[in-house]
């Protein structure tokens, strides 16, 4: 028939501690894991989106929650703060900002634009110049978003208010290593920088140790929901020192996706916390992808349907949790 199977997910659960995690975003299966974890409690909320790559990229999806449906339609020369977008030529800074984000691929590029549509005065730095000249073009074009492009680490550094709020958008592993050589020369004491790649949980607590001999706090997020999440609302796994969390939570709870029950993201816990939250997150991200898959093979090759009529038979799967 035309009714697909429900899955449970469950962790693989090791001796030791253990941890109890819950989806709890709206609108979401309530999903249970029971894994060998840092210690608890850790509580994650999805961000409703569409899947990021595979067959499902092509599944009709239900509409948005409205709060994020407004959030895309309102014209955004509504939403940007009055402060104009500007290129200083790497001296001191047209204003100190806000907040910096080092990393301008997709996912730098886009949760930049988003911390300034908020509001929060933003500045951005790359290693390569011309993605700088990019994102500042990005910010004029939609709607002068108070936005400033840096191209050496000392102008970029310098060009934020203290404590300084530096997040980081690059490839995980040594990338991540150089970024925060390259930018801690030019930090203090009582700076955070946060790491959004998808990293692996001990190399967040090796960081963390390493910096604390120049007293520089550290942060691991996890970040879902692709480039439109980046831009318009993640899902946010932060974890780290609580005091490093109280001086991002500001932008965190503006800038993630909004749903009925509040902001997708909270404090997940100690440093590691954020990235082990991410990689229960996309594990079951990637099982869910796996089923649709299967799901479409069988119906397809022991059920006989064709590719012009199981498209309608996910339709309708996608009106109720999967």
């Amino acid at each position: 028939g035309r009714t697909l199977p429900r899955v449970l997910f469950v962790g693989v659960s090791s001796p030791g501690r253990t941890f109890h995690f819950q989806d709890t975003c709206s609108q979401s299966r309530a999903t249970r894991i029971w894994a060998s974890c840092v210690p608890p409690p850790l509580v994650v909320r999805r961000a409703p989106r569409q899947q990021d790559s595979g067959l499902a990229a092509h599944l009709p999806l239900p509409p948005p929650p409205r709060s994020l449906q407004d959030q895309r339609t309102t014209p955004r020369s509504t939403m940007a703060a009055e402060a104009p977008a500007s290129t200083p030529a790497d001296g001191a800074a047209a204003e100190l900002c806000d907040v910096g984000l080092y990393g301008l691929a997709i996912m730098g590029q886009n949760f930049a634009l988003n911390m300034a549509e908020h509001g929060f005065s933003v500045a951005v730095s790359n290693r390569s110049g011309p993605k700088v000249d990019a994102t500042v073009e990005r910010a004029k074009a939609e709607g002068d978003l108070p936005l400033q492009g840096f191209k050496d680490p000392a102008s970029f550094i310098g060009a934020l208010k203290k404590p300084r709020r530096v997040m980081l958008l690059v490839m995980a592993g040594k990338p991540v290593d150089d970024t925060i050589a390259l930018l801690s020369e030019h930090m203090e004491e009582g700076d955070l920088i946060i790491d959004g790649g998808n990293e692996w949980y001990p190399n967040s607590q090796r960081r963390a140790t390493e910096l604390e001999a120049k007293k520089i706090m550290f942060m691991g997020m996890g970040v879902s929901g692709g480039e439109e999440g980046a831009r318009n609302g993640p899902s946010l796994m932060p974890g780290g020192p609580k005091a490093a969390y109280d001086l991002m939570e500001p932008i965190l709870q503006k800038c993630a996706a909004q749903v009925s029950d509040g902001a997708c993201t909270t404090y997940c816990g100690p440093i590691g916390a954020g990235n082990y939250v991410k990689m229960v997150h996309n594990g079951i991200e990637y099982g869910d992808m796996q089923l649709i898959a299967e799901t479409y093979d069988i119906l397809k090759t022991a059920g006989g349907g064709t590719n012009q009529e199981l498209p309608a038979i996910f339709s309708d799967c996608n009106r109720t949790p999967l």
